[in-house]
């Protein structure tokens, strides 16, 4: 098979190897400010935070931060994209220790290392990291639209525990699930992007509907990937999912469509109208007069009588005729069937004596 050439572009559409880098151009800027703002009287705490923060990761939720302000008119803060990466870890945090994971982006996780009761302390330290850098802007919209996202993520967090293990969970419940645990968040991103650029309500609003259908969409890729993927380029244990009990979107298709459909059962084949014609007593083409009758069926025979018998009876074929009458009695074989039962006993005279007293 030829190789099939590229989709045309649009016209403007960037080249994919330009779009990554400048989508990498714009998470510079967010690593510095990682790096600026991750500051704490605890070293401790710097050195686990670090740890998560800094050991991969796309920074999908800062640069959603950056596009949005450029895309609203403004110019986003690096200082500010933190924000969600800080949230984003701290989600990660508390995750690896509800779900007991080993794995994380690649790497053991943090709680193998540092132990659950630091990494549950840490992702707190992190969630009012965020709320500290929120406090700055001077839009109240800005801190609000970030209480309403924990918030719902939290409740989202939930949402799942109650529904681990259910295995007849509906589609509308995973979507809530995603909806409330993920895609908020990346909601929020593009939300507080557009705030931050003095957006109007129905910008922001438009701006949050963006966020979450991509949420949306980036969850789902990530739950088929828990299937279908690897370990390497997953970075973490494929699997992980069903083995805990959580039911995610490809095993709600799985058994919504099996077992598989069955072909349709063919209808038997309508008998011959001479068939019919027969059984009701017409005339047929074949008995009408001045047709050729059809052949005579095969002659009855001693032989084929025995034939017709079961294999244990064709030897005592010679004697049937003997021992069965030509009005046989309820049974195999007429008298010699009867003739084999008890018979009850005939009373006497004197059974039927009514004695009076």
């Amino acid at each position: 098979m030829a190789p099939t050439s590229p989709p045309p572009s649009l016209p403007g559409a960037l080249d994919p190897s330009e779009l990554r880098a400048r989508v990498l151009a714009l998470a510079e800027p967010a690593d510095r400010a990682l790096e600026e703002t991750l500051k704490s009287h605890v070293p401790y705490i710097e050195q686990v935070s670090r740890y998560i923060i800094f050991s991969g990761g796309k920074r999908l939720r800062p640069v959603l931060y950056l596009l949005a302000a450029a895309a609203a008119g403004g110019q986003g803060q690096a200082r500010h994209a933190a924000i969600f990466e800080y949230l984003h870890a701290a989600t990660l945090l508390h995750d690896d220790v509800i779900d007991e994971a080993g794995l994380r982006r690649g790497r053991p996780a943090a709680r193998t290392k540092y132990g659950n009761d630091a990494v549950i302390l840490v992702g707190d330290f992190l969630f009012s990291k965020s709320y500290s850098l929120a406090a700055e802007v001077a839009d109240h919209r800005f801190v609000t639209a970030l209480t309403d996202c924990t918030t719902i993520m939290a409740e989202g967090q939930v949402l799942e525990l109650l529904f681990t293990g259910d295995f007849d969970l509906s589609e509308d419940d995973y979507r809530r699930i995603i909806e409330s645990k993920t895609a908020v968040l990346i909601a929020a991103a593009c939300q507080m992007g557009a705030i931050f650029a003095g957006a109007s309500n129905e910008a922001v609003a438009a701006f949050y509907d963006y966020g979450l259908d991509l949420g949306m969409a980036f969850q789902m890729v990530d739950d088929a990937l828990d299937y279908v993927g690897t370990e390497h380029e997953f970075g973490k244990p494929v699997g992980h999912d069903l083995a805990e009990g959580k039911i995610t979107l490809p095993f709600i298709f799985a058994r919504e469509n099996w077992p598989p459909p069955r072909p349709p059962i063919p209808r038997p084949r309508p008998r011959p109208r001479s068939w019919c014609a027969k059984r009701a007593g017409w005339p047929t083409p074949l008995s009408a007069p001045g047709t050729t009758p059809p052949p005579p069926k095969r002659p009855w025979s001693p032989y084929w009588a025995r034939a017709s018998l079961p294999p244990t009876w064709r030897p005592c074929w010679p004697w049937l005729p003997t021992w069965c009458s030509a009005a046989p009695r309820p049974g195999f074989f007429g008298k010699f069937s009867a003739s084999y039962r008890k018979k009850p006993p005939t009373p006497s005279w004197g059974h039927d004596r009514i004695i009076l007293i």
